[in-house]
């Protein structure tokens, strides 16, 4: 690609050259990245890691959200920022998403630990996904160890139909969790008509709770909306004892974050 040829492309007056050597560059960072992409879904390098979800009102039954990684042949690992834009421009999002749910929902189906899986937009209107997810839950000894984190955040257009895949989830015997909620502060009475089993509040609000007293109220506004509703509250980002004696004095029911746990593979001692 040349200079000319640039600016023609993007019907620009003139281009700088360092603009065009950005442009070759990430171009070549793109290319890369699809070939690994491409390679780890033909030889299923798909790597799932957990963070455990601490339960604060005690209970013998652990928790653990899943999250996606991917590595090459040589063993390097790779993170979803670095690949999953590339992902979604190249169009091979559907198949990674397709992948790590069934290798999460194979590995746990006979363990007793619940496990909560992150389910885009995207994701909730690719058929081929949804299928395997209904029918993996109806043949499933613990479908209640199965938890769907919809993404609040995201831009929705459709609350019907979300509402509609969460029922589904129900009668399977799975539950519904709604992520980063707060983040969007979308339609409230929407948010509520999907029925959720848990509400996870966004980390950009928890881990400021220390110094923001709104926020601190705004959490246990939260908190006991959820108590009133039936539904348990996840606060995510706990990073240190000052946030989780807040969240305790609260009456928050689950705690995420590096103050517990980092993502990690699975091993032996997560059994217990």
């Amino acid at each position: 690609m040349d200079i000319l040829r640039y600016a023609k492309s993007r019907k620009l007056p003139y281009a700088c050259n360092d603009e065009v050597n950005t442009e070759i560059k990430k171009t070549k960072e793109d290319i890369q990245m699809v070939w690994i992409i491409k390679e780890a879904l033909w030889h299923r390098r798909i790597l799932p890691f957990f963070q455990e979800i601490h339960n604060n009102q005690g209970g013998s039954k652990r928790m653990f959200e899943s999250l996606m990684r991917i590595f090459d042949e040589d063993g390097n690992i790779y993170y979803p920022n670095s690949f999953l834009p590339v992902a979604k421009e190249y169009e091979l999002y559907d198949s990674l998403s397709e992948l790590m749910v069934k290798m999460v929902m194979e590995q746990f189906e006979n363990k007793d630990a619940r496990i909560t899986i992150n389910l885009s937009v995207q994701d909730i209107y690719n058929r081929n996904l949804i299928q395997f997810i209904f029918g993996k839950l109806r043949e499933c000894s613990h479908p209640e160890n199965f938890v769907f984190e919809i993404v609040e955040s995201e831009e929705v257009t459709d609350y019907q139909y979300m509402k509609e895949f969460a029922d589904r989830i129900h009668e399977c015997g799975g539950m519904i969790a709604i992520d980063d909620f707060g983040s969007g502060f979308s339609n409230i009475k929407n948010i509520l008509n999907i029925n959720a089993d848990f509400i996870k509040v966004d980390g950009a609000i928890v881990k400021t709770v220390v110094e923001d007293v709104q926020c601190r109220d705004f959490i246990e506004f939260i908190n006991g909306w959820c108590k009133k509703a039936g539904q348990e509250l996840i606060c995510e980002f706990i990073e240190n004892e000052q946030i989780q004696k807040i969240m305790e004095e609260i009456g928050v029911g689950h705690s995420q974050g590096y103050f517990f746990s980092k993502p990690h593979k699975w091993s032996e001692e997560d059994e217990t």
